[in-house]
């Protein structure tokens, strides 16, 4: 069994188009065909939240399109551990 505890950074990449998304879209698909469980601190999500806040006050993302990743973050399968 591969466990990985993967970072907010990652996270993002996940939820949003940035470079190395494609790399970082691998993790989860790896994981599972190893039988591994995705960690992830708790912060982490609220960092990824405020990203997502941020380009969409700065006009880089449309509404529907922050709706979109807040959707994909909340669908994330990882295990949310206390930081």
């Amino acid at each position: 069994m591969d466990d990985w505890a993967v970072d907010s950074s990652v996270v993002a990449k996940w939820v949003l188009a940035e470079p190395d998304s494609a790399q970082a879209l691998r993790v989860p698909s790896e994981t599972a065909n190893r039988r591994g469980r995705l960690f992830v601190l708790d912060f982490a999500i609220v960092e990824v939240t405020n990203v997502i806040w941020t380009r969409f006050h700065r006009k880089l993302l449309t509404l529907a399109e922050a709706r979109q990743a807040l959707s994909l973050l909340q669908q994330a399968n990882v295990q949310i551990v206390p930081g």
